[in-house]
Formats: structure tokens, C-alpha cells, sequence
């Protein structure tokens, strides 16, 4: 059995909380075990709705723990304390983004998916969750030995070594989702095309030499996978990626823009390994200044 509430049924705190009071095991060990799927896409539930969902998900005090669910949907929400308005200025180079940074939902979540092996399958997606709440999730989800889909990448298929080409230039698949992914192409050699936005097909074996992306409108979650392919290349030379928006982030719904370090990170990190790269070039960053204006660096 599934429930899916559509995003215009704004439940509320209360509402999500009851529903993950009937998911969650009594002192008797009862709970509801036919509910197999449970969509809460654009319901506006926050870090602490997401707590009350991941006791949903842990062992109660006696052992027992809902085996049932194995569907699990809360993309466009408040996760981490944060949506879009698009009325909202907050600071700037953050126009359309409300709230405070809150991740102890998302910290939560991650640790249930140390004791829950039923749920195959999740989705975050526009939840703004960046830094080490990505990461901590993203470490949760590759230890899940039986996660098929986590943020709409098929991970299975990934872990088992069968796809030579992957196409992500129709999904989003957040900051989390992109580290999951770095994380398997590593171990991973069947994998040698990737398609990380509209138009560019990116060799990730080692006969790649010189790359050119500049100007292809590449955003921080396509550099991420990018850092993940530069790990895997041992023979790249030259990459450009210049006139690019690679610290820029939009909003869930189209409604506006924010700042994002998270590829700049990743590529970072990715260098440190990545020994054949002898010419980067960055020349030309966009980034979002306010409601109004791009502006370059």
C-alpha cells in the first residue's frame, strides 16, 4: 500500500508527526505494516518532522522495527530548516532562500539508516542540504547494503558494474546525491560515459586528454560529478571551465538562486589525487548577486 500527499496538502508538523507515530513500533510492537510507499514531496515538513520520521525508521526499546516501508519520498521540503520564497531577500547573493540552517533531521535520517535495511529507496532532493549533513547522509546511504535508488540515481545497477553509460542532464540529484555517486564510480570501471548536463557527454576512461567546458552553463552539482570523473582519469591534461555558473545553486521551483561552494570543494578535493592535470582554467565565474543581476569574477 502506498500514501502520497500532494503538495498542497500543507500537513504540518502535526500531521507528519502522526504519521510517523503510525509507522513507528509501540511498547506492544504495533504499527501499521502494510504501508509500503509514503510520498511527503512539497508538504513543508522540517528537521523536526524529519526526527519524528527517522524514530519511524529505528528499532524501539524492545528491538522491534517497521519492516514494512521501502518507499520513502520528501523531496522539495524543509529538511534542513530552509525553502524558497521568492519574495524573501534574506542576504546577500541569497534572494528566494528562507529559514535557518537546521541538519539535525538530516543527522537524524542518516543514523536510522544504520538500523533500517527495508527502505530501498529515498529521495531529498531540494531539501539545500550541503556540507556535512551531505556528507554524513551520503555515507549512510553507501553503507545501505540494500539501497536501489537514493535522490533518482539507480545505485544498484552502479554497485553491481552494470551501466558503461549513465545520463544525469535531466535530474537533479542535490549535493548528497552527487557525493553518493563520486563514492561508486571509484570502484566501480564498467562506467566509461556520463552525461552531466544538456549536451555534454564526458569520457571517464583514460583516453581522455583535453576538455573543454567552457560556457556550457555548468552549475556546483555538475563540478561535483565532475570531481568524481577526474578521480577516475588518470590521462586528462587540460580542462576548461570557464564562463561557467559553478558556485550557483537555484532554488526548488525556479525561484531564484544561491551561492554554493560544494563543486568548487569537490573539484578541490578531487585534485588532490587527480596527478595528470597540469592546467585548469577558471577564468570568468558567474555567480549570483541579487535579485536582479549575475556577475562574474
Amino acid at each position: 500500500m502506498g500514501v502520497s500527499v500532494g503538495s498542497r496538502n500543507n500537513i504540518g508538523p502535526e500531521g507528519a508527526k502522526a504519521l510517523a507515530a503510525a509507522l513507528t513500533p509501540n511498547a506492544e510492537g504495533v504499527f501499521n505494516t502494510s504501508l509500503s510507499t509514503l510520498n511527503l514531496k512539497g508538504t513543508r515538513i522540517g528537521p523536526e518532522e524529519a526526527k519524528a520520521l527517522a524514530v519511524a525508521l529505528t528499532p524501539n526499546a524492545e528491538g522491534v522495527l517497521n519492516g514494512s516501508l521501502s518507499t520513502l519520498n520528501l523531496a522539495d521540503n524543509k529538511l534542513c530548516g530552509v525553502t524558497h520564497n521568492a519574495h524573501a531577500f534574506v542576504s546577500e547573493g541569497t534572494f528566494g532562500k528562507e529559514g535557518r540552517y537546521d541538519a539535525s533531521g538530516i543527522e537524524a535520517l542518516a543514523d536510522a539508516l544504520a538500523f533500517n535495511r527495508s527502505l530501498n529507496t529515498l529521495d531529498v532532493c531540494g531539501n539545500y542540504i550541503t556540507g556535512e549533513a551531505a556528507e554524513l547522509l551520503a555515507e549512510a546511504v553507501l553503507k545501505h547494503p540494500s539501497m536501489r535508488v537514493f535522490n533518482k540515481i539507480i545505485m544498484q545497477e552502479i554497485r553491481d558494474d552494470k551501466r558503461a553509460e549513465l545520463d544525469l542532464s535531466q535530474e537533479e540529484v542535490d549535493v548528497s546525491g552527487a557525493v553518493v555517486l563520486s563514492k561508486l564510480f571509484v570502484f566501480h570501471g564498467s562506467l566509461n560515459t556520463l552525461a552531466i548536463t544538456a549536451g555534454v557527454d564526458l569520457p571517464i576512461g583514460n583516453e581522455l586528454t583535453n576538455l573543454d567546458l567552457g560556457g556550457k552553463q555548468l552549475r556546483y552539482e555538475d563540478v561535483i560529478i565532475l570531481g568524481a570523473a577526474l578521480l577516475l582519469n588518470r590521462s586528462l591534461s587540460f580542462l576548461d571551465l570557464s564562463d561557467n555558473q559553478l558556485c550557483v545553486k537555484p532554488l526548488a521551483g525556479g525561484f531564484g538562486y544561491i551561492n554554493d561552494t560544494s563543486g568548487i570543494r569537490a573539484l578541490a578535493d578531487a585534485l588532490a589525487f587527480n596527478t595528470s592535470l597540469n592546467t585548469l582554467n577558471l577564468c570568468i565565474m558567474q555567480y549570483y548577486v541579487s535579485t536582479s543581476r549575475w556577475d562574474t569574477q
